[in-house]
């Protein structure tokens, strides 16, 4: 995931949210991970794309270190800080807003 970082950074996006794929029932996806033996749990809690629940090469640990890990670079690099700073040049009027949403972010780093 580390080559993805720099173009996320460049990219010039506001927020960033990671989800992971979530078959729901009723679906094709669904039906082909209950064939493939690729659903880790059916416990509708995870069902919320906040929570592994395929199958992959990497653990569910490791996949969601992996998030963690791309979102502190994300909202704790120099890019994202500049790229906010000039936002809030750009549209003074949301410049509460940006802040507030900076500090969070950076709050949960």
């Amino acid at each position: 995931y580390s080559q993805y970082l720099c173009s996320l950074a460049e990219a010039g996006l506001d927020q960033l949210r990671i989800s992971f794929e979530t078959p729901f029932p009723g679906t094709r996806l669904y039906q082909r991970c209950q064939e493939d033996k690729l659903l880790l749990t059916e416990n509708w809690d995870y069902y919320d794309t906040n929570h592994p629940i395929v199958r992959h090469t990497l653990s569910p640990e490791e996949l969601m270190a992996a998030r963690v890990a791309i979102v502190r670079n994300f909202y704790g690099g120099k890019e994202y800080q500049l790229h906010i700073k000039d936002k809030i040049k750009r549209f003074p009027e949301l410049s509460s807003h940006l802040n507030s949403f900076y500090q969070k972010a950076n709050g949960l780093l």
